[in-house]
């Protein structure tokens, strides 16, 4: 038994490429409950859609009387969609849920994620169990490796733009970013990390909880870069090819328990609390700014370059050899 038919009732919309396209709003044939665990009633007005292929007939997928799928767009599974909008062959499967979101050119969001109130553009595809919201996607890939829903809040973004010549990739609950250009409000990040070529900036709190290993990355001013574990957490800089640095922060940066390791350079605020550094890792400040250093061992060439925050104050500059340890009083 079909679980919706058309009715007579009709509208025009205009799509991304200036095509008006007549819709029909569709109404429910029998009773279920959707994925939002929401009961549709038979006879219940749905959305709009612009033909059959739009809106599978079979599984519990639904979209509400203030949606709109057309223009190749699919709705399959379970998926349910409200007041949003589908088109230019994007889909929406499994037991995902859409709320107050706009998906077109090709994106797909499939398995268990929710999306609120956010933006996906070109090829996106979002996979697993993870949570968008706030956030601007385009041309990125995010796959969290666990569809159990409990473990959705192990990738969560909140207010985010992403672009990418490339993908953002999350497998196995690991997040791999690769040639993003990262801007937003909140971005947290709950397991080990690899940034590759990545140009953060406007980030109001980037917090990483886990092993964080970056190469070919730039945090321009603005950023507050917070690295915070329960166990130590790595901040390892690994010599790019094309711009020949690996990590650079010029932006405030706090980082509590880690091991701070080979190419790294943090200016600016910074203050490094109950860590490790070793390698080439240098903490330079050349202004009058916050700079704490405390209960951390420095190891081979690690060095520290400061200025103090009062008129008399002298710079230093410490640089040790393997294995020494230097205690700033």
């Amino acid at each position: 038994m079909q679980k919706y038919e058309f009715t007579k009732n009709k509208k025009m919309v205009t799509d991304c490429d200036g095509v008006e396209r007549e819709l029909t709003q569709i109404v429910s044939t029998k009773s279920f409950q959707n994925v939002h665990g929401d009961f549709v009633p038979s006879g219940t007005l749905g959305g709009w859609i612009e033909q059959e292929s739009n809106l599978s007939q079979d599984g519990n997928s639904w979209l509400n009387e203030k949606s709109y799928a057309f223009h190749d767009s699919m709705i399959a599974g379970n998926a349910y969609v409200e007041n949003s909008f589908l088109y230019h062959e994007s889909g929406v499967e499994d037991d995902s849920y859409i709320y107050e979101s706009k998906l077109h050119d090709k994106t797909l969001v499939c398995d268990n994620v929710e999306v609120d109130y956010s933006l996906l553009y070109k090829d996106t595809t979002l996979s697993g169990s993870c949570k968008v919201e706030n956030s601007n996607l385009t041309n990125v890939r995010l796959l969290v490796g666990s569809k159990d829903t409990t473990k959705w809040q192990s990738c969560h973004f909140e207010n985010v733009m992403l672009k990418s010549d490339a993908y953002l990739v999350e497998c196995e609950s690991d997040v791999f970013m690769k040639d993003v250009h990262l801007t937003g409000r909140k971005i947290k990040v709950e397991s080990p990390i690899s940034l590759e070529r990545v140009y953060g900036e406007s980030i109001e709190r980037l917090l990483v909880k886990q092993e964080l290993e970056m190469s070919d990355v730039l945090m321009k001013e603005g950023v507050n870069f917070l690295v915070k574990g329960n166990k130590k957490t790595g901040l390892i800089g690994k010599l790019g090819n094309e711009q020949g640095k690996a990590i650079v922060i010029h932006s405030d940066c706090i980082l509590k328990n880690s091991w701070i390791h080979d190419q790294v350079q943090v200016h600016g605020n910074w203050i490094i609390n109950s860590s490790e550094l070793s390698g080439d890792a240098m903490l330079k400040n050349d202004s009058d700014k916050t700079h704490v250093l405390e209960r951390t061992r420095m190891s081979e060439l690690a060095r520290i370059t400061a200025t103090g925050s009062f008129d008399n104050a002298k710079t230093v500059t410490v640089e040790l050899e393997m294995d020494n340890e230097y205690q700033i009083q």
